[in-house]
């Protein structure tokens, strides 16, 4: 089963790839729910993994969001636009994918943006993930169809719920019609879990989903600067003086429970 760490800096990214992940989502703002990477970080997480590789680690796939602004999925032709452009960015920058997702006004996947956005990731040769605007959809199963039909090989959901664990019958729900009705749409479960809940997640959904079934999580811990330096107008504000990353212990604990986990 497959692994992927959410990350938004360079010490995210490097703390995922030494904790066995197997994917690195990168994005910009995870306070916002992840926004579009920059061009520099980008360029130096792809160089990290791949001088990983390099020397012999174990590769990790590097995809990058490509989502505008915070807010609604439903995008004016300027944005579908910088997002072509974020696409080729990405490719560009050493990205081996893309994750996007884009809505109808009245809450359907918006099939004629993504199938542009989807033409320039296969002109590219970018892998992709439908983010999670696939939980403000109306109706899952028909997304679902929908995203198969175009050819997205992947969602991101809690099941349409708050978190993951809530959403648990939704995810099932949609694992069995990916591989019950012949979509081979990989379902990426995200929200809400951690390195001391993943196996029991997993667990939960139970087995006989052939390689659908795919983790995803930012199992982020606290860093406190090393600065020895503070907010003059206010030395007690931690804004400044702490702030989340992926840990190392809990990505190589996630990591570890998904590996010795039956479910496959």
């Amino acid at each position: 089963m497959l692994l992927e760490v959410c990350v938004d800096t360079v010490l995210s990214a490097r703390n995922a790839a030494e904790g066995g992940c197997d994917r690195i989502e990168l994005c910009s703002s995870l306070k916002h729910g992840g926004l579009t990477p920059s061009s520099g970080v980008l360029q130096t997480v792809a160089a990290m993994l791949r001088k990983r590789a390099s020397n012999g680690l174990k590769k990790v796939c590097l995809m990058a969001m490509v989502r505008p602004r915070p807010g609604d999925f439903t995008y004016d032709d300027e944005e579908v636009r910088s997002m072509l452009l974020d696409v080729e960015g990405a490719a560009r920058d050493g990205a081996d994918g893309v994750v996007f997702g884009a809505l109808t006004s009245d809450g359907k996947v918006d099939e004629g943006v993504c199938r542009l956005l989807l033409q320039k990731c296969n002109e590219l040769g970018l892998d992709v993930t439908f983010h999670r605007a696939f939980d403000f959809v109306h109706d899952a199963n028909e997304a679902l169809d929908t995203l198969s039909a175009l050819g997205i090989p992947r969602v991101l959901t809690s099941g349409g719920r708050s978190n993951a664990f809530e959403g648990l019958v939704g995810i099932r729900n949609l694992l069995e019609r990916s591989a019950g009705g012949g979509l081979r749409v990989k379902v990426m479960a995200g929200g809400g879990i951690n390195a001391s809940n993943v196996k029991d997640f997993v667990s939960a959904l139970g087995d006989g989903y052939d390689g659908l079934l795919e983790v995803h999580g930012s199992f982020k811990t606290t860093v406190t600067t090393r600065a020895g330096y503070s907010w003059r107008a206010d030395p007690d504000k931690t804004e400044f003086g702490q702030w989340w990353a992926s840990g190392l212990e809990n990505v190589r604990a996630a990591s570890e429970a998904i590996s010795t986990n039956t479910v496959q």
